[in-house]
């Protein structure tokens, strides 16, 4: 699955050739693989990858699953406030996992798979948080990019 994706990261324009309709199943196939995962786990870890924040920590949320989320400011070495990238989820009271270190991940399960009523109610209590207080907000920031830069005033 993950190589079908890499391919048309690798390849943005591809010629169009008799295998063009399977790489676009395969595609599809893969990413309906990825959300039924997601839709599946209590926890999704959410790595950096070329940035700090990845869309990981939102897909997960969108499925019901509780991200994990190693503190980048951390890994990168960087420990000043202004390279703080999920400060602003932490400053919304978004109830998702965060780690130090990728070590502390025994530890931070640990109660977590001892009760498991423990994992679901954090899990729906994310996910109400998500619907209620993230997805309202996001809407409201946008709506209000959108009238400050685009209509006249």
């Amino acid at each position: 699955c993950v190589v079908c994706v890499c391919v048309s990261e690798y390849e943005p324009n591809p010629p169009l050739t008799p295998l063009q309709p399977w790489r676009h199943w395969a595609v599809q196939q893969a990413t309906a693989a990825y959300a039924r995962g997601l839709a599946r786990s209590v926890f999704t870890l959410c790595p950096c990858g070329k940035n700090p924040e990845s869309y990981r920590i939102y897909e997960a949320m969108l499925a019901g699953s509780i991200p994990i989320v190693h503190n980048a400011s951390v890994e990168h070495g960087r420990t000043t406030a202004c390279f703080q990238p999920y400060k602003f989820l932490a400053d919304m009271g978004a109830p998702i996992l965060f780690v130090q270190s990728w070590a502390e991940l025994p530890t931070v399960l640990a109660p977590f798979i001892a009760d498991r009523a423990r994992a679901a109610a954090l899990q729906q209590r994310m996910l109400a948080w998500y619907q209620t207080t993230f997805v309202p907000r996001l809407r409201g920031l946008a709506v209000g990019l959108v009238q400050d830069t685009m209509l006249p005033t």
